[in-house]
Parts: C-alpha cells; structure tokens; sequence
C-alpha cells in the first residue's frame, strides 16, 4: 500500500499542527497564571499580617523620644522586613511588585545613623505598601 494523501491534506495537518502548538502554549501559559493567583491567595494574608506587625513595631520605636531613639532596633527590623518582601515579591502580581521592589531598594539606603526624620519616611512607605496589599488581598476575594 503506497498510497500518498492528498496535497491539500498535508497542508491541512501542518495548519492543524501549528494551531496544536499555539493552543498547547496559552494552555501552559494559563495553567502558570492558575498557580500564581493560587500562590498569591495563599501568602498574601500572612505577608499583610506581617506587614501589619512591623507596621506596629516601627511605629513604637519612632514615637519615642529623639534623644531615646534606638536606631539599631529600626534598622534590625527593616532588616527582617526586607527580607519577608523579598520572598513573597515573586508571587505579586506586577504594580505590586515594582512599589516592593522599590522600597527593598530604599531600605538597602538605610543606614543605622540615619535620623529619626529619616525613618518616618521608611515607616510612611511601608504603610503605603501594606494598605495597596490589604487592598489587593480584599480583591483577590473577587477572583
């Protein structure tokens, strides 16, 4: 049996081929997208809840008095936020990640001499950040 298959055929399979690999690829792209929105339902609420706790943390050590300020105890906690925004900053989606990404990049500025002043501004940001993630993670709730 050496029968050929019709030309028009052949150019019908390879079209069909093409539009195999295309459909395979958006489904793998999707199936990504799945798991980070599952990711991202599942951290989220720990990330704010620690957000929330350096929030508090921040703002006793900044309300006490110049003279009494402890710059080590900021800086140690800035330290330990950065590093809870640099683990959970994959599963963000983009807007999120770039306002993270750029106060990681701020607090890598900070340094123990900084001012009190100074520290009201690192405090102030992170307040921005985890009011949008509060948000977010309220939005998330729709999806």
């Amino acid at each position: 049996m050496n029968e050929q298959w019709p030309y028009w055929a052949q150019n019908l399979s390879i079209v069909f081929s093409g539009i195999g690999i295309i459909v395979s690829l958006f489904l793998l792209y999707e199936a990504k997208e799945i798991r980070k929105s599952f990711k991202r339902k599942a951290t989220l609420p720990a990330l704010n809840k620690r957000l929330l706790e350096s929030s508090r943390l921040l703002n006793e050590l900044l309300s006490q008095r110049r003279d009494n300020w402890d710059a080590k105890k900021f800086s140690v906690e800035l330290t330990k936020l950065q590093a809870c925004l640099e683990q959970s900053k994959d599963t963000l989606k983009d807007e999120d990640r770039k306002s993270v990404e750029k106060y990681i990049n701020d607090i890598k500025s900070f340094t123990r001499c900084s001012t009190q002043s100074d520290a009201w501004y690192f405090y102030e940001q992170l307040q921005y950040i985890a009011t949008k993630l509060e948000q977010t993670e309220q939005n998330l709730a729709w999806d």
